[in-house]
């Protein structure tokens, strides 16, 4: 009997994958000319972001909602973005009811999936900041295109 595979597991697999790979191009890229690890992840930050953007037009485009509070804002891409982004809604929302907002992904593949073989190493750490700019810039980008211009650094 053949296992039947879902369309949006295989599209989910697939962008992964380019993510992974377009990380690690750039990464090699930066490590060839010798740039500082901040070039890296502002240009990997960058590239989230603008993708951040285009994913939030696809999910907005036929609502037409104008969300009433920050915390609806962040409720939607608690769910809806994090869903079409990453196959899962984030599994926790908090606030301190100051605007700050920390969101929490217990099983969160993405960054679960970079491998390295020391985990305390410098290599592994920047690989991880690396990955964590992308997020960041998902984010930015997506809050950017729902009406925030100026997003306060995200930590």
């Amino acid at each position: 009997m053949q296992a039947k595979t879902n369309a949006s597991e295989v599209f989910d697999s697939f962008y992964e994958l380019f993510i992974y790979e377009a990380i690690e191009q750039l990464s090699l890229k930066h490590a060839r000319k010798q740039s500082p690890l901040a070039d890296l992840l502002y240009e990997v930050t960058s590239i989230g972001h603008s993708i951040g953007r285009k994913i939030i037009d696809l999910l907005v485009r036929d609502m037409h909602v104008k969300f009433q509070t920050q915390l609806d804002t962040m409720k939607f891409l608690c769910t809806e973005f994090w869903k079409f982004t990453f196959a899962k809604a984030v599994d926790n929302l908090r606030t301190n009811n100051a605007g700050t907002f920390i969101m929490t992904d217990e099983a969160f593949k993405f960054i679960a999936r970079v491998s390295c073989a020391d985990h305390e190493s410098t290599e592994y750490k920047d690989k991880i900041r690396t990955y964590e700019a992308f997020v960041v810039g998902l984010i930015r980008g997506a809050l950017v295109n729902l009406g925030y211009d100026t997003v306060p650094p995200i930590v």
